[in-house]
């Protein structure tokens, strides 16, 4: 079984919950976790003070729709992202920092749908994009079973 698709909800988990600000240190979403070695989930892409996203192909992340105009005011995006301080080493971890072309904001969003956007990169990255369940995983949690 391929836990990669356990790492790509909880991306998705610190993206419903962003940082805004918060010190990682000082969360607790997380009990008895360790932290990500270098190099093992550089698909996870940091977008300034605002929040996260998964890179999903080459040239495209995802992240929250509501996001759309913080990300308007942003001119660089981190893929794979692990350290905010480390005198620009990123505590070792390989990145690259794009830019964003174009959002494409999930159609139902502005009628209560899912908070939800796609975003196009002006280049694509060289880091290996997230591993989706391409339904595979999917009966798995229809019938409550655990990963």
């Amino acid at each position: 079984m391929n836990r990669n698709i356990g790492i790509l909800c909880f991306a998705f988990c610190f993206i419903i919950h962003d940082v805004n600000g918060i010190n990682s240190k000082d969360r607790k979403l997380i009990i008895g976790g360790d932290d990500a070695p270098p190099n093992k989930y550089n698909w996870f892409v940091r977008l300034g003070n605002i929040g996260g996203g998964v890179l999903v192909a080459p040239g495209f992340f995802i992240t929250k729709a509501s996001y759309a105009d913080d990300i308007r005011e942003i001119d660089i995006v981190r893929i794979g992202a692990l350290c905010y301080d480390d005198n620009n080493n990123n505590c070792g971890q390989y990145y690259e920092d794009r830019s964003v072309q174009d959002m494409f904001v999930h159609p139902e969003y502005e009628n209560g749908g899912p908070n939800l956007m796609l975003v196009k990169l002006t280049q694509s990255s060289t880091v290996n994009p997230a591993i989706m369940d391409e339904g595979s995983l999917a009966s798995l949690y229809e019938n409550g079973e655990r990963l």
